[in-house]
C-alpha cells in the first residue's frame, strides 16, 4: 500500500480508494445480471413442501422430518413455516402423583 504524502496531493497524484467506499458495488451489480446473493438453500422446493405437509398433518415430528432427509434439526426449522400450521395439541398423560 502505497503512502500519498502532502506533496503527492499538491502535484494532482491520484488518490488510492478508500477503503469501504465501494461497500454495496458488488451485491448491486449482481442484482443487475440477475442474482439475488445469500445462500442457496439446503432442501429444494419439492423436498422443502413435502417437509412442510407433513409437519401441517401431524404426520411425523420435526426430528424425524429431519432424518428423513438427512438434515440436522436446525436445518429443518428454516425450512417449515410454523406461522401458517395450526398448534400442536398437547396429549394427557398419565396421572402422576403430586409433589410435596
Amino acid at each position: 500500500m502505497s503512502i500519498v504524502t502532502e506533496g503527492d496531493r499538491r502535484r494532482g497524484a491520484p488518490e488510492p480508494p478508500r477503503r469501504g467506499a465501494d461497500t454495496n458495488a458488488g451485491p448491486t451489480s449482481a442484482r443487475t445480471h440477475g442474482r439475488a446473493g445469500g445462500r442457496r438453500p439446503k432442501l429444494p422446493e419439492d423436498q422443502a413442501a413435502l417437509a412442510q405437509r407433513r409437519y401441517d398433518e401431524r404426520e411425523k415430528t420435526v426430528r424425524q422430518i429431519a432424518d428423513t432427509f438427512s438434515e440436522r434439526g436446525s436445518t429443518m426449522y428454516g425450512h417449515l413455516d410454523r406461522d401458517k400450521s395450526l398448534p400442536r395439541q398437547h396429549t394427557k398423560t398419565a396421572a402422576t402423583k403430586p409433589s410435596r
